[in-house]
């Protein structure tokens, strides 16, 4: 046991300088801009996808709620405001299809920019040229994944009533939530390290890799929440505010993913069970970067 805490803590430290060398704020940045950007069209995939077995009103008021508590208010209530403009765009059904094509291709878009960015960090880069079967299995990974989001969402929110009914045990209910959030996020990163980059990732290592994620996201969240507080916010960047709380909380969640990307990548090395080049991708080094 003594063992694997101590490669955990180098590699938290390799992890570190790995990511430094990898222009971390450049990533996260990028990733940052293009995924507020995507935010809408994301919501309105996980709204078509749930509505059917949730309603649309429940829909939008979990996902809602979801945003608020480390936003704020104020943003989740802009952040509504342009969805509402998207869906209203929706006007007769040609432009229910080109719309939903067009939201699916920026939501599978923002994957790729975060695939290339996980292919940065671990030296691997796609092989070329690319086939139109490469081009739809990309696509269909980054649709799957929606669904992994709609899935995790429609369990979210299941518990969510469960813990209505411990209302009165405050404690005992916070628990309970702050575990099963802990346990939805690290899943949800798992999986994205497993099966995103062209990459050969072991279970254990992509299991490691989501927990990390799913510890700092949480901790972030809880920041965000209690500490960089809306009304703090917007005391500095005024009428911007809501933008600023989105960009900064993308922001944070982006460079925590890339900083456990490359926590993994030095995690794997040190069990043994080392990230390889999958079928579409080859290694280099680091002085080809």
């Amino acid at each position: 046991m003594p063992n694997i805490f101590g490669k955990i803590s180098a590699s938290i430290k390799k992890g570190f300088q790995l990511l430094q060398k990898n222009d971390p704020l450049i990533l996260s940045a990028s990733t940052a801009f293009f995924t507020t950007f995507s935010l809408s069209p994301i919501f309105i995939i996980l709204t078509d996808l749930l509505s059917p077995f949730m309603g649309r009103e429940i829909v939008h008021k979990e996902l809602f709620d979801k945003i608020q508590d480390p936003l704020g208010s104020a943003t989740a209530k802009d952040v509504h405001t342009i969805v509402d403009g998207f869906e209203g765009l929706e006007s007769n059904p040609l432009l229910i299809v080109i719309g939903t094509l067009f939201f699916y291709f920026i939501a599978t878009t923002l994957l790729s920019v975060v695939k290339q960015a996980i292919h940065q960090i671990w030296s691997l880069k796609k092989k070329t040229p690319h086939t139109a079967m490469y081009f739809v299995k990309e696509r269909l990974t980054g649709i799957a994944i929606m669904f992994l989001v709609a899935l995790l969402a429609a369990i979210s929110y299941a518990m969510d009533v469960f813990e209505l009914t411990l209302q009165g045990n405050r404690i005992l209910a916070f628990l309970i939530g702050t575990a099963f959030s802990l346990t939805i996020v690290t899943i949800f990163f798992t999986i994205l390290l497993k099966f995103l980059p062209e990459a050969k990732v072991r279970w254990p290592v992509a299991i490691a890799g989501g927990f990390f994620t799913g510890l700092f996201f949480n901790a972030g969240v809880f920041i965000l929440g209690k500490i960089l507080i809306h009304k703090k916010i917007a005391m500095i960047f005024g009428a911007s505010s809501s933008m600023a709380m989105v960009l900064l909380f993308i922001f944070y969640c982006s460079f925590i993913l890339y900083l456990s990307v490359a926590f993994t990548y030095e995690f794997a090395k040190a069990i043994r069970k080392p990230i390889r080049a999958g079928k579409f991708a080859i290694e280099f080094t680091e002085e080809a970067k």
